[in-house]
């Protein structure tokens, strides 16, 4: 493989790679990679306000210096060991088994886009069956809003190498989720008139009596971005080291207060009475603002899920061989591979998707935690001795967590 990075890529401030006309701005890179947070946790997020305000929003914030702690982490590996990818800063590292690291991209990307399809048509078939009770079947078949899915926003995004189209599937898909939150506060303006805001008093600051460890596991669920970050930072323009950092460092932080907003308002609306649902599922079916927040969530989750296919199919590829651009026709193979899997898992049953899911979250906290951690140890020379601590602290938060998936 022909070297991709400039010969001063160590020194401080130069580029790391030579620009090309493919690359996005620092504003296209952002939105993709804001928008591979934002997905279903918008659904879920709320019931962890249980906890107390000040409580949750303290974890949400902990979760995403921690977050950032990881990524600063792989690019500092990155920069000095000339790596385009999680794999390749395994191996130039001097670390065996970079295969593995493969696998714990592949089986996370998979098993969110096999998540967001069941998800997908399970709002579709709610929001069908709730104006045409009797839709025939097929209209909400899984595998027929699946292949809708595939066909019109998976093809376009599996046949190109680039992330010009990726970067305007993600500005729809965040506007969209913008509006979905704008919706929520609708409703708790509606409720407040009704009942009073409020009116249990089960707002609190801090309730310790919750599940504060399921709190702050969900959390660090949702700042499972690790698969893009290589991604995404290699095909921005004038890339600099400082300049990766600033884009991990904005996105973290623009996500982190959206998800405070968005979880609080959410909360807001039936406090500690939504159980383990989701929020669409107990709104009130037949009026017209949820029929649109139905349909705005599932065209959000419909533009989010593209995010998900590059960093699987390039982990796949880069099992077999590293390279910077692949042949098109290898890499519109392995694209429909990798949905074609995918769409054969969002299919089978609840108690295999109940294994997946666990697996996929085991997975993520070894590579959001455990793997950095052992990155940082091969690059110790590189990086200072405090660093000890949150080496230590990665490894046993990262184990620690991959075991509470499987409880």
């Amino acid at each position: 493989m022909a070297e991709v990075f400039n010969e001063n890529a160590l020194v401080e401030g130069k580029l790391l790679k030579h620009n090309s006309k493919m690359f996005l701005s620092f504003r296209g890179c952002f939105i993709i990679y804001l928008n591979c947070f934002i997905g279903m946790g918008q659904q879920v997020l709320p019931i962890h306000y249980q906890c107390g305000i000040v409580v949750t929003v303290l974890i949400n914030f902990f979760v995403a210096f921690v977050s950032y702690y990881s990524s600063w982490i792989l690019l500092h590996v990155m920069r000095n060991r000339r790596a385009l990818s999680f794999e390749q800063s395994w191996t130039k590292s001097g670390i065996i088994g970079s295969v593995i690291i493969s696998v714990g991209i592949i089986i996370p990307s998979v098993g969110f886009i096999s998540y967001y399809l069941v998800s997908i048509k399970q709002f579709w078939s709610e929001f069908i069956r709730n104006i045409w009770p009797d839709a025939p079947r097929i209209i909400d078949d899984l595998y027929v809003v699946s292949l809708f899915v595939i066909v019109f926003l998976f093809f376009p995004i599996i046949f190109q190498q680039g992330l010009k189209l990726l970067e305007v599937y993600s500005f729809f898909s965040l506007a969209l989720a913008l509006i979905y939150v704008f919706l929520n506060v609708y409703w708790v303006i509606h409720n407040a008139k009704l009942y009073g805001f409020d009116p249990r008093g089960e707002l609190v600051m801090a309730d310790m009596s919750k599940p504060v460890i399921s709190c702050l596991s969900y959390h660090i669920g949702t700042y499972t971005g690790y698969m893009l970050l290589f991604f995404i930072v290699n095909e921005l323009e004038s890339l600099t080291f400082e300049r990766a950092k600033s884009l991990v460092k904005t996105s973290i932080l623009s996500f982190a207060f959206f998800n405070s907003i968005s979880g609080l308002i959410g909360y807001c609306i039936f406090f500690n009475n939504q159980g383990t649902k989701y929020i669409l599922s107990i709104l009130p079916r037949n009026h017209i603002i949820t029929r649109i927040q139905y349909i705005v969530f599932i065209l959000m989750l419909s533009f989010t899920i593209p995010t998900l296919i590059d960093p699987s199919r390039r982990s796949a590829l880069a099992i077999v061989i590293h390279m910077d651009r692949y042949p098109n026709f290898i890499w519109w193979t392995i694209g429909v591979l990798v949905v074609i899997l995918a769409m054969y898992l969002s299919n089978m049953t609840g108690e295999y998707i109940g294994f997946i899911t666990k697996l996929q979250n085991a997975f993520s906290m070894m590579m959001m935690f455990v793997a950095p951690g052992i990155l940082l140890i091969f690059n110790m020379k590189d990086a200072s001795k405090a660093n000890w601590i949150g080496i230590l602290s990665f490894i046993i938060l990262g184990i620690g967590f991959a075991a509470f998936t499987f409880l």
